[in-house]
Formats: structure tokens, sequence, C-alpha cells
């Protein structure tokens, strides 16, 4: 099992080499997949580092890395380069090919090593579409404890549950505002593959936990996020989370709220489902004596039920509402 002492080693080696190849070009890669601790590590590199090391974070446009670095140092030759942010770059397959084609050129211009940030999906990139490139680097991978890959699931997961929770149903909150980059989903899934691949499971509560979040970190309009749904559901159904069980009709119930929006062919149907599914919320709710949360989620079944026209049965809910928002404010 990797620890932290092991990647305090692999740090120290790795800082010592680019010491030693300084007024030389060479690369060199670092696969970490966890960003929080690959942050860790590039922090504790800088402090350790005794040259002049310049650094390069990429956008989501960056279409040539060569051309990149050359704009940044101008006629500067720092001690050592470090780059990072390959997986948020929109088309890192066209950036991976354009480096290959100007490999002279980084060897002719660049006299100083170059540290190349990558996670494991980058790393297999590397390797399928550059691998003459890939063949000329040194790398160094640095695995995540077991206790933090567990821990990064445990605290995202609780934190993007506490805030859609307060929210209600008076505002979806988007991925920004739930704390969530566009590589969250994937560095998720990357920390259960690699338990998986320790032979390590999650609690049922913690992986049904982590399916919710999911389907919140992945596009809330695509099938993905739809059957992350349904597999919180039926794991919390399996340990009997009544509360759960309510949010995830709530987020069902807004699944194909958004898919009737988009498919008018098949909108009616697709609003009897939401309505349905807002109203198991709601009465989830009320089995689980949470007064509270029927207050902060009775507003979508209200809202369905107005575009269906169901009028009389719409009279029932917004009475209840009322009563109920002059309790719980």
């Amino acid at each position: 099992m990797p620890d932290f002492n092991q990647n305090e080693e692999l740090l120290s080696e790795l800082i010592f080499a680019l010491e030693m190849s300084q007024g030389d070009f060479r690369l060199f890669l670092a696969r970490c997949n966890n960003l929080t601790q690959r942050d860790r590590l590039m922090e504790r590199l800088q402090e350790s580092f005794s040259g002049d090391l310049a650094k390069l974070q990429l956008d989501e446009s960056v279409g040539e890395l060569y051309a990149t670095i050359c704009q940044q140092l101008g006629e500067q030759q720092p001690d050592a380069f470090m780059v990072w942010g390959f997986e948020s770059v929109k088309d890192v397959d066209k950036l991976l090919v354009s480096m290959s084609l100007v490999l002279d050129e980084f060897r002719k211009n660049f006299h100083f090593p170059i540290l190349l940030w990558i996670d494991a999906e980058v790393s297999r990139k590397f390797i399928r579409l550059i691998p003459d490139f890939e063949n000329r680097a040194s790398l160094t991978v640095f695995e995540t404890p077991t206790q933090e890959l567990i821990d990064f699931i445990q605290q995202t997961s609780d934190c993007v549950y506490q805030k859609v929770l307060e929210s209600g149903s008076g505002i979806f909150l988007y991925s920004t505002d739930l704390g969530l980059a566009e590589s969250t989903y994937q560095e998720l899934i990357n920390a259960r593959q690699e338990l998986a691949n320790r032979g390590i499971s999650l609690e049922t509560e913690l992986e049904a936990n982590l399916e919710f979040v999911l389907g919140r970190a992945a596009d809330n309009y695509t099938e993905i996020a739809l059957n992350h749904y349904q597999r919180s559901l039926e794991l919390w159904q399996q340990v009997n989370n009544s509360v759960r069980v309510a949010h995830i009709y709530y987020y069902l119930g807004l699944w194909w709220q958004s898919y009737a929006v988009r498919h008018r062919v098949e909108k009616d149907m697709a609003f009897q489902k939401a309505c349905s599914y807002f109203q198991q919320s709601v009465e989830t709710f009320d089995i689980s004596d949470r007064p509270d949360l029927v207050a902060k989620f009775i507003n979508a079944w209200g809202k369905i039920l107005q575009l269906l026209e169901r009028w009389d049965e719409l009279d029932i809910v917004a009475k209840r509402a009322i009563e109920l928002h002059q309790t719980y404010s």
C-alpha cells in the first residue's frame, strides 16, 4: 500500500533529478490522479527546489505547448520549467500531437528540464499518441494513500449533499456552486477504481452518496446522470435511509422535468414521470417525519402539477405548502 513517506522519497528523488539536469533539456513526467495531492506535492517541490523554477498552468483552450512556453519565457532560460493542467484542456489529444511534431525544437531551444504533471488518463494518451515523446521521459508515479482516497470521496460527497439539501427546490445548484471542478467527476471515478484495484470496497452508504455526487457532477441532462441517480436510489433503499431516498426521488423528478423540456414529443410522459417522483419525494419526507424538508421540496411538486393543469391536486398541495411555509419560513 502506498504511503506518505514513499511519496516524499519519490518527490525528493524528482527534485534531485531536476536540479542535476539544469542546463540540459530533459523531460520528466509526474503522474498523480488526485488533484489535491498533486497541488500539495507541487507546493512542496517549489519550496524545496534550489533554482529558478518557471511555472505554467494550462487553460482549457491551449493548443500548443511549445509555442505557449516560448511566449511565456521569451529569451529567459530558467533552471527548470513545470507544467500542469492537462486534465482541463478541452482538446488534449491535439495538444499532445502538436508536442510530438516539434520535439526537435524542444531539444534545440530549451536548455532546461521540463516537468509535466499528468493523470493516468493523460499518461495513457502519451503512450498511445506520442510514444516518441513518452519514451524520452522519466516517469514518477505518485500513488494516493488508501485512507486519503476514502477521505476524498467522503468529504466531497458530504459537502455536495449538505449544499443541495440546504438549497431545497428553490434553486438548482450547478457544479461551480457545489465547488465541483470539471475534473471532479473523473477524479471520483479514478478514486473508486483505485480502491477497487487494491481490493477495497466502499461501505454501502458511502457508495450511495458517491453515486449521487457522480450524478450531480455529470452533465445533469445525460443518461449518465440518470443512471447514477438510480443506482444511488437502489443503495439508499437497501440501507432503509428514507430521507436520502426522498432526496433522490426529487433529483429523479428534476431529471425528467429537464428531459421534458428537451424532448417535446415525449413532454407529457416525462412531466408525468417528474410529477410522480416529486410526489414520492414529498410523501417519503412525510413518512420520515421531516416536515421541514417537505417545506423545502414541496414547491417542485406544485410547479409540475401546474404545468400538467391538474388543478384539484394543485389546490391541495398549494394549501399544504402555505401551511408549511408559515411554520418553516
